[in-house]
């Protein structure tokens, strides 16, 4: 991995994830609950722990991203306005805050 750190918007992170097609990733952002940094290894697509419910909101509309937590094993936000760090695929980057 290379060791430079390039700098994104968020909407730009927002792709990469999305990019990421299942593979495990690393992401850092402030909880919006707690206000506590979060450091995270995560995927998409894990539909295994599913349960038959559905969200009493959409995720999209308050820029969340629903990820697999693998360390813990069960399903996370993350809020994309308090993304720091992302690592995908081998690149690393740093989230701007504000603006597109």
């Amino acid at each position: 991995m290379s060791n430079s750190e390039r700098w994104i918007t968020a909407s730009k992170a927002l792709k990469e994830i999305k990019n990421t097609d299942g593979k495990i990733f690393y992401a850092e952002f402030i909880k919006r609950s707690t206000g506590e940094l979060r450091k995270m290894w995560a995927r998409l697509g894990v539909t295994k722990h599913l349960k038959n419910g559905e969200k009493p909101y959409s995720a999209e509309e308050k820029d969340l991203v629903t990820v697999f937590d693998m360390k813990k094993q069960g399903y996370r936000s993350i809020p994309l306005e308090n993304l720091l760090k992302l690592s995908a695929d081998n690149n690393r980057y740093k989230v701007k805050k504000g603006g597109e």
